[in-house]
């Protein structure tokens, strides 16, 4: 999730220095913020999700989150 949240902040400092140098102070802010949460959750909550998913298809189960596989 720290991954994606320090994406959103590259995001952030990219896209308003090149795209958005005239806007305020205030569209900076909320734009900072939205780009952090959007990289958390795709970031830290997609990934978990998509890690979840191979587990249950058994490909990860030579690796340590494979074999943390329960019995169903």
């Amino acid at each position: 999730m720290l991954g994606g949240a320090l994406a959103g902040v590259g995001a952030a400092i990219h896209d308003l220095l090149i795209y958005y140098p005239d806007t305020g102070v205030d569209v900076w802010a909320i734009y900072t913020i939205a780009t952090v949460i959007s990289g958390v959750l795709i970031g830290g909550i997609g990934a978990w999700l998509i890690l979840k998913a191979l587990v249950r298809t058994g490909v990860l189960a030579d690796f340590a989150a494979g074999r943390e596989q329960r019995e169903v």
